[in-house]
């Protein structure tokens, strides 16, 4: 499995896709968090910049490698995915399966429609109430590539 992780802050999640066994790539701004993101997640590939900086980097480790199954998990600032990052998520990279964590609902319903009009399915979206006494909700939404016509749809195999 390699595990593609957007906006990957101190690599808490790139850490639990390295333990569980997959190859892991992540990109982030912040350079504090990019240490930590390094240490968290040995082995992982961790790069700083902006994703669509680091766009050349990963789509050379993401279509180079010999990896069966392809996951990206997402969590972008509120202004959403970065135009061209969406694009390349949606048309190139295709991920089998993507996890998006959003802190609004605008911009998530925004590049959903760009998901689904690519070939994505989303399973399941759910809220979360990390920020307790204040009006914020972010959300999870999990999406699957759809199959191709004439192709069996496992909806329950998990990455």
């Amino acid at each position: 499995v390699a595990a593609l992780d957007l906006y990957c802050g101190i690599g808490s999640t790139l850490r639990q896709w390295v333990q569980a066994g997959a190859a892991g790539f992540g990109v982030e701004l912040a350079g504090g968090a990019v240490d930590c993101a390094r240490i968290n997640a040995p082995g992982a590939v961790v790069l700083r910049g902006t994703c669509e900086q680091r766009m050349p980097q990963v789509r050379e480790w993401w279509h180079h490698g010999t990896h069966s199954r392809r996951a990206c998990y997402v969590n972008p600032p509120r202004s959403g995915l970065e135009p061209l990052l969406l694009e390349a998520l949606a048309r190139d990279l295709r991920p089998d399966r993507l996890a998006y964590l959003s802190c609004s609902a605008g911009t998530l319903a925004r590049d959903l429609a760009v998901f689904e009009a690519m070939g994505y399915e989303v399973c399941s979206i759910a809220p979360f109430d990390f920020f307790p006494g204040t009006h914020h909700v972010e959300c999870l939404a999990l999406l699957t590539l759809a199959p191709a016509r004439g192709q069996r749809k496992d909806s329950h195999a998990s990455l």
